[in-house]
């Protein structure tokens, strides 16, 4: 099926970039989630479990998996690649998604909410570092403390997950006070505001790169959609085409290292 983008049309392009406004609108409701009897009263049994930093170890593939299978929505995958058009499937099931009708089993219903929360914070660190956080963990691992102080920057929690649990202990031992102050600093301060900006964009150039669609389209086409249709972007002074393609090189750079 031939695609203006790649492997997504800017019909498809417009309608993910509308479920990213979805997925923050439903996070500012986790504080009333939390606090609704029934999960107040799993979250206060001692023997419960609940924390989803774990959860960035996985791969950002084997974290969609494991988080469909939580709400009972493995069938969707084998659905999609069936398909004519996988990515019109799966992104016409995330439209018609209604958390009333999946909802989980009890059981279930804090791993549901982990998976969730990991999702939106992963969601978040593309917006603002092109990369999932699964991806800056990875990499933390590896041994690029930046990427962990990105990571805690967009998800405080990141601090309990098992390789930046070890990253601290090994700090605190050797006495790396500079790392402890800059790993903490960065959990209290968060991302910086300037990154905000253009998060959308940011969404939109991965969006477009994991599609191939700089490959496939021309510079104007994308141009047109992303800045005349979707008003994603204002150049500032100069010209807004070059100072856009410019801004997406550096982005896509950013998600390549």
């Amino acid at each position: 099926m031939e695609k203006d983008f790649g492997r997504i049309s800017s019909d498809q392009l417009t309608r993910l970039l509308s479920l990213q406004d979805g997925v923050h609108s439903m996070a500012k409701s986790n504080a009333d989630i939390a606090n609704a009897p029934r999960v107040k009263a799993l979250l206060g049994k001692q023997q419960v479990f609940f924390q989803w930093s774990w959860i960035y170890e996985m791969s950002y593939a084997e974290m969609f998996a494991f988080g469909l299978s939580v709400i009972d929505e493995t069938d969707m995958i084998s659905a999609a690649v069936a398909a004519d058009d996988p990515q019109e499937h799966i992104i016409a099931d995330a439209e018609s998604y209604d958390p009333g009708v999946h909802r989980p089993k009890a059981s279930r219903l804090l791993q549901g909410m982990a998976f969730a929360l990991a999702g939106y914070h992963s969601l978040r660190a593309i917006e603002l570092y092109s990369k999932p956080l699964n991806r800056l963990i990875a990499e933390g691992r590896a041994g690029d403390d930046e990427s962990f102080l990105k990571a805690v920057r967009v998800d405080p929690s990141c601090l309990s997950s098992p390789s930046l649990a070890k990253r601290v202990s090994v700090a605190s031992m050797r006495g790396e006070r500079r790392f402890l102050r800059r790993i903490h600093k960065a959990a209290q301060e968060g991302p910086n505001k300037g990154l905000q900006t253009y998060r959308k964009l940011r969404t939109a150039t991965t969006l477009l790169d994991e599609a191939g669609a700089f490959d496939k389209a021309s510079r104007q086409r994308i141009y047109e959609v992303v800045v005349e249709e979707l008003r994603l972007y204002e150049g500032i002074k100069g010209d807004p085409f070059k100072s856009l393609f410019r801004n997406m090189k550096l982005w896509r750079k950013d998600a390549a290292t």
